[in-house]
């Protein structure tokens, strides 16, 4: 009796040991994984997430675009991470690298309940750009926990221009096109990937919410949720204009264009035309 006792107890210690070995090996390969696995900065939690999550859950954090840009550099595999095969071909990699150095930076801005709303550029010093449509839904509108002062707004052509105290960190000022170019123009604009489309309208009127905006440019594809402020740019870097609104009937989207924002810097910000 004894015998079979302590038969059974060694064999219970042969049982546990295994158990704690195979546990022992996949924490050692989770790991060894984690590591292997490109790392994202998120510039508002001071946290960090991986590829897949940012693919997953884009809406949750404010991605730094530089420190985006410098993941992608360094990690040249995981470029297909971030731009959409369906619009560009898996085969140019390295043309998809290229765009992302040369793409316009942005930033996001938040209503009351820090829910990110909608993207913003930089015109000049402590002058940003938003469409207008944006305010006009939330009436507050926030970065980093602070409120937007409102400098200027055209209704009718989707402006809001804007002034923060606490000037975003390694934001650049964007490159207006200085002449439109020709229709078929191969255009992009970044989110949680690279967009490709066509440039296929000029002078185009579209209704959001309750009011018609004019003087749109009109592209191919459709943008998401918090896309509007997308800055949509050329090959060159280039920004042609600003995400607004699609018809995903048509399968179309819509841009305030890079003209109509530089007649009101012009002519309301004469201090800053040499820029322009």
């Amino acid at each position: 009796m004894n015998q079979n006792l302590k038969k059974q107890v060694l064999f219970g210690k042969k049982i546990l040991k295994f158990i704690l070995g195979i546990g022992l090996l996949s924490c050692l390969v989770v790991i060894f994984y984690a590591k292997k696995t490109p790392q994202l900065i998120l510039s508002k939690f001071d946290k960090s997430i991986t590829s897949n999550q940012l693919l997953t859950q884009p809406k949750f954090y404010e991605i730094s675009i530089k420190n985006l840009k410098n993941q992608v550099a360094l990690n040249p595999k995981n470029i297909q991470l971030l731009t959409n095969s369906s619009e560009i071909n898996k085969n140019s990699s390295n043309n998809n690298l290229e765009l992302l150095k040369i793409a316009p930076d942005f930033f996001y801005i938040e209503n009351i309940d820090r829910e990110f709303v909608g993207k913003a550029i930089k015109l000049s010093e402590n002058l940003y750009f938003t469409p207008d449509h944006i305010f006009a839904k939330y009436k507050k509108l926030f970065y980093n926990g602070e409120q937007i002062k409102v400098e200027l707004r055209d209704f009718s052509r989707d402006l809001l221009f804007f002034s923060l105290k606490k000037i975003p960190r390694d934001i650049k000022k964007i490159n207006l096109i200085s002449n439109l170019p020709a229709l078929e123009t191969k255009v992009f604009w970044e989110n949680k990937q690279l967009n490709q489309a066509k440039l296929i309208g000029f002078n185009e009127n579209f209704t959001v919410g309750d009011q018609q905006k004019k003087c749109l440019l009109k592209i191919t594809g459709i943008a998401n949720y918090g896309d509007s402020g997308s800055p949509v740019f050329t090959k060159n870097g280039e920004v042609l204009g600003i995400l607004i609104g699609s018809n995903r009937v048509s399968n179309i989207s819509y841009l305030i264009s890079s003209q109509e924002i530089k007649k009101i810097l012009l002519s309301q910000y004469p201090n800053i035309k040499a820029n322009y």
